[in-house]
């Protein structure tokens, strides 16, 4: 969720190397921004709301440095908030990622006469460190001694005005540690280390890590020194280059046809789950979000398509199936980040049942790829704008593969891929399409309401485009299976109310032009996306029948109508308010 990013070794442009690492960490999503630096054994400190700026109106040059994005959890946004905090003489700087669960009780310990300069759980922590290096600890010593009593999951970095030296540790919330010619680095996120380290570890559960100018050392609690994980080459990123686009959200739908082409190629992959799905008895498919939409869609796959008993649960109610899990079970946890605290957890209480668990990633170097038994690559590539696009379509490509793939032929599965590829390629170059898209968005956008309904995979449809809608563009958006309205949910239609239809499978192509034609009825604009369900529809796109990757090539449709949407009322998609890429809290 927070971005952090530090460096300890030679003197370095902190606007130029820290601000920057902190742009490439904007993905995270985040309100506001800080960074610390040592300047002739004093610390200076500069936090803001708002966004990363391009250019900086300061010019610093220090061996030591950090700097972070906040997402907000302890207070409000404002400058008072935002990280770097300071202990109460000014000496130790921290930063922080995470919640720190008992800061009632922790509070506790400080002086009577301590000062809060802001409303954070982090300033107790920058306190209780200061009181300790006051008393003559190191900041390693102090570091040691403190973060064993935070509860939570949470990452803390912490530098001394008297040293040059960046502690740091970790409990769940991650932290990458690079080194390379010019000193030692951390952050949260591998991606910001490229072009300054040449080799990567991640930093260990319950210890504190030391990093200076010769290099890094690990500790336990207790002060014996701990050997470092192995090291990975850090990855080699290319520059973000928007080229002709606008957003990257944009640039990275454009994307998505290529990267099925790649998942195309990748069938090694798709065997391997096949083989765990085949050897287990049930599925469950856990994830967050968007990747819980992809996990819906999923389960209906391996139960239709394979035969296989699957459900999906979300990562955060996963204590609902928990008691029912066994050996025989196979959890799979779809992630983007694979640092999501829910995925995180689900994971955990899957493992303390005996089930064997694997992961769908993004990320390989994640938390979740290093909790699970086998980790299965995503193969998006990075992905800027806070919205998952294109990491939700890689997520629902690998599904598809495995349900195919499960006893039937490699060949048929390449099929569906390439054509839904093919299909996004064609549609993208459509004036047809761009009317349509332009046509209905504009409806949604000026509209208090849009409701989206679907049947089959096509309800995981629904709610992905809902979820989109709301995201990019803070239009209130819900998804019901199409069945369901009757139910309940037809209340809410008024003369006007915008009312997308995701006809996805031919098996309900009757059944969701009925409950289309039930919108209408009740003065519904409908809006009708894929098979053609007739005359019950006031605005259609009907789409080429890929059987079960329809729902691919809809999905595709739905980010660019909530993309128009986000434009069209003056919003950026990429950084929509209140978000985070990474949701590393529970």
């Amino acid at each position: 969720m927070c971005g952090i990013f530090g460096y300890v070794g030679n003197e370095q442009s902190v606007p130029i190397v820290v601000g920057s690492a902190l742009k490439s960490l904007e993905y995270r999503g985040y309100d506001s921004w800080g960074i610390v630096w040592r300047e002739a054994d004093r610390l200076k400190t500069i936090k803001r709301i708002g966004r990363v700026p391009t250019t900086f109106t300061f010019e610093a040059i220090s061996r030591t440095a950090v700097g972070h994005t906040r997402w907000a959890t302890h207070g409000g946004v404002t400058d008072a908030n935002a990280h770097p905090h300071l202990d109460s003489t000014g000496r130790i700087a921290i930063v922080h990622n995470g919640i720190v669960e008992n800061v009632a009780e922790l509070r506790a310990h400080l002086s009577s006469t301590t000062r809060f300069a802001s409303e954070t759980d982090t300033e107790t922590i920058a306190h209780l460190l200061g009181e300790r290096v006051s008393s003559g600890d190191t900041i390693v010593e102090a570091l040691r001694a403190v973060f064993p009593m935070l509860k939570g999951q949470n990452a803390v970095i912490a530098i001394d005005q008297h040293e040059e030296v960046i502690a740091a540790a970790m409990n769940v919330s991650p932290l990458v540690i690079g080194t390379g010619v010019q000193g030692a680095f951390i952050s949260s996120d591998p991606f910001a280390l490229a072009g300054k380290a040449e080799t990567m570890v991640i930093a260990p559960n319950h210890a504190v890590v030391r990093l200076d100018a010769n290099g890094v050392t690990a500790f336990g609690y207790d002060g014996r020194e701990l050997p470092l994980p192995d090291s990975h080459p850090v990855p080699d990123v290319s520059p973000d280059e928007l080229g002709d686009f606008s957003h990257f959200m944009a640039k990275e739908m454009a994307d998505q046809p290529a990267m099925l082409m790649a998942q195309a190629d990748d069938m090694g992959t798709v065997a391997r789950l096949v083989e765990r799905i085949d050897s287990a008895q049930s599925v469950v498919l856990t994830g967050c979000g968007s990747a819980f939409y992809a996990a819906r869609i999923g389960a209906t796959w391996l139960t239709t398509i394979s035969g296989k008993r699957a459900i999906a649960v979300a990562a955060s109610e996963f204590d609902e199936v928990s008691p029912f899990l066994d050996n025989q079970t196979l959890v799979i946890a779809i992630t983007q980040s694979g640092e999501t605290a829910d995925i995180l957890e689900a994971m955990r209480s899957a493992k303390a049942h005996d089930c064997p668990v694997v992961t769908l990633v993004n990320v390989v170097h994640s938390s979740a790829a290093r909790l699970a038994d086998d980790v299965f690559a995503l193969m998006a590539g990075r992905e800027r704008s806070v919205l998952a696009t294109k990491s939700m379509v890689a997520m629902l490509g690998r599904l598809l593969s495995v349900a195919s793939l499960s006893g039937k032929s490699a060949i048929e599965d390449t099929h569906r891929l390439t054509e839904a590829a093919l299909a996004m390629e064609d549609l993208a170059g459509s004036p047809k399409f761009t009317a349509f898209v332009s046509t209905v968005s504009t409806v949604i956008a000026g509209s208090e309401h849009v409701y989206v309904i679907g049947k089959g995979d096509g309800y995981g449809v629904a709610q992905e485009a809902a979820l989109k809608i709301k995201e990019a563009s803070y239009v209130h958006a819900e998804a019901f299976a199409a069945g369901e309205l009757k139910h309940g949910a037809i209340a809410l239609i008024e003369p006007g109310t915008p009312c997308l239809v995701f006809a996805t499978d031919r098996r309900f192509q009757t059944d969701t032009g009925l409950s289309a034609q039930e919108l209408k009825s009740r003065g519904g604009y409908t809006i009708a996306i894929g098979l053609d369900i007739g005359d019950s529809a006031d605005a259609r796109l009907v789409l080429p029948d890929l059987g079960p990757a329809n729902a691919l090539l809809h999905v595709f449709v739905a980010q660019h109508i909530a993309f128009t949407v986000a434009l069209l009322r003056n919003l950026d998609p990429d950084f929509p308010r209140n978000l985070a890429k990474s949701v590393t809290v529970k």
